[in-house]
């Protein structure tokens, strides 16, 4: 039989299948110690791998002022300069080896910048009750089993408290969960749902959705929520600006303007009649550039009303096309009148 820590183990490694993650996230349901143990391993990976990072920050700058202090001018002994410079060498060498190891290469990973930055939503206002006595009970199992760190529970219970009360608190706390327990694709159906149905928490969704697109490998679909927040005025505005610079947009500039040229949406946004759509809503299609002539796709999961085909936008350019035939991938930032 695997032990606890085996299972723990190939579970961080993202080697489970989908039949193993079930039952992984059944056991964190119904075994309150092997909780604790997850909890108590997840917490330390993220300190060890946060902590490596600052070492490493930390000795290149120190390298940074030792070279700085010294003054390497043609009068200075070129014993001491050889020597300077070899030591300085040396550390160099261990910081990118360290680096290397840390993350496998010189640009970070999607799942490496989402260890680094993410971290659960805090239900500051205590429990959500509905007016319902039922209700209120479900609430209260819901949100005392996410404050207590039971996430697989918080799941299960915030999935039976949608069917009663579908509010913008219930889904993107819910949203949250299925981020704890791994389960990224229902956490980007929730926390799209609280993004497209609700007039709260809606920079907190994008914030959360780029985490779970970026622990899913889905760097594209991020790059839409985080380049949103990062034209906002919100509390999320600095947090994206880092992330985008960590996944190497350092600077992020308007490229030009031209035609949609395809635009698709998941289901048709102008279809609904005004009822609770309980599900993703996702805009995408292609666009072309006046100027280079050049494609772009595009995506994003706050979409944009009344967009249609042939109508001209304005927008940046995240990511050229690679390839003779291959298109990029563009931000839209406004649609002309």
């Amino acid at each position: 039989m695997m032990s606890n820590f085996d299972l723990l183990d190939r579970y961080f490694s993202n080697e489970l299948d989908k039949s193993e993650l079930k039952a992984f996230n059944e056991r964190l349901k119904t075994d309150p110690q092997f909780n604790h143990e997850f909890q108590e391993i997840k917490e330390v990976k993220l300190a060890v791998k946060l902590e490596a990072r600052k070492n490493i920050k930390s000795l290149l700058t120190d390298i940074e002022d030792s070279l700085n202090q010294e003054e390497l001018t043609t009068n200075n002994n070129q014993t001491a300069m050889k020597r300077m410079l070899t030591v300085a060498a040396s550390l160099i060498l261990m910081v990118s080896v360290s680096y290397f190891v840390l993350n496998g290469s010189g640009q970070p990973s999607p799942q490496d910048v989402f260890t680094e930055y993410y971290k659960p939503y805090n239900n500051l206002n205590g429990q959500v009750r509905g007016e319902a006595i039922e209700t209120e009970s479900m609430s209260a199992a819901a949100y005392s089993a996410y404050d207590a760190g039971n996430y697989a529970l918080a799941v299960e219970n915030f999935e039976a408290l949608v069917e009663v009360e579908k509010t913008a608190e219930n889904y993107f706390y819910m949203g949250i969960a299925n981020i704890e327990i791994g389960d990224y694709k229902t956490a980007v159906e929730n926390l799209n749902t609280t993004l497209n149905n609700f007039s709260t928490f809606k920079d907190q969704s994008k914030w959360y959705l780029s985490m779970a697109l970026l622990a899913d490998k889905k760097v594209e679909e991020a790059l839409t929520s985080l380049v949103g927040l990062n034209f906002s005025k919100g509390s999320f505005q600095k947090r994206s600006k880092m992330v985008l610079s960590r996944l190497g947009y350092e600077t992020l500039e308007t490229a030009g303007e031209g035609p949609i040229i395809i635009i698709e949406e998941e289901p048709d946004i102008d279809s609904p009649d005004g009822s609770f759509v309980d599900q993703r809503r996702v805009q995408f299609g292609e666009l072309s550039d006046f100027n280079s002539r050049k494609l772009y796709r595009f995506h994003t999961d706050d979409p944009i009303t009344g967009l249609q085909d042939g109508d001209i936008v304005e927008f940046i350019i995240l990511r050229e096309a690679k390839g003779r035939n291959g298109k990029g991938f563009a931000f839209i930032l406004d649609k002309r009148m």
